[in-house]
């Protein structure tokens, strides 16, 4: 290999490898910096409320710093409004907190297994066509509706032609997956800013 050539072989860096989003060396007054953070709280103290992030870490908040964030369960009021309205709100809320409630996707196992308690007893034995018949009138109005799920969380992806969003679930711990589904069709109520959304 010619000394030309050696000059002329590109400069390769090494990566610079750092812990978070930014360069804390090179912050100027002046410039402007954002973050979101989910809390949990664990203590309320007289004058303060003991509280552990999202990322783990305890802290203590002074009560009048508290009044300013919202809460993902309180409300001061109620609104009932129709399914296109809940869907709306959802997927223009941001990354903000809530609670939503709201219907599992059926699975094909479900059915069956609703169908199966209708025709027989606790101890696998048939019913009678009366039990049968009554039971599945019972049963028909629910038999496709999924299992009702609350979570609490914040909004990852929305996915409107799907009818469903992805959200992260607070209540889960932090290094399990925690990702799921919100199934838009099946809302049945929303609580966000204070205000409790509950579908009519």
């Amino acid at each position: 290999m010619t000394e030309q050539n050696v000059s002329q072989k590109p400069i390769i860096k090494p990566a610079i490898t750092r812990k978070g989003n930014l360069d804390v060396e090179k912050i100027k007054v002046g410039e402007h910096l954002a973050e979101i953070q989910y809390y949990k709280v664990v203590k309320v103290n007289p004058k303060t409320i003991k509280v552990v992030s999202d990322k783990g870490v305890e802290s203590n908040i002074d009560k009048d710093l508290v009044l300013e964030m919202y809460s993902a369960s309180q409300y001061q009021t109620e609104k009932y409004i129709n399914r296109t309205e809940i869907n709306n709100i959802l997927t223009n809320i941001g990354q903000q907190i809530f609670t939503v409630n709201f219907n599992k996707q059926v699975k094909p196992a479900d059915i069956k297994n609703k169908l199966l308690t209708a025709i027989k007893d606790e101890e696998g034995n048939p019913l009678s066509y009366e039990d049968i018949e009554k039971n599945l009138k019972t049963i028909s109005k629910d038999l496709n509706k999924g299992e009702e799920r609350t979570l609490i969380g914040y909004l990852l992806e929305i996915n409107n032609e799907m009818g469903r969003s992805s959200a992260i679930d607070l209540e889960i711990e932090r290094g399990k997956n925690r990702l799921r589904q919100i199934d838009h069709r099946t809302i049945n109520y929303l609580i966000f800013k204070n205000t409790k959304y509950i579908v009519k």
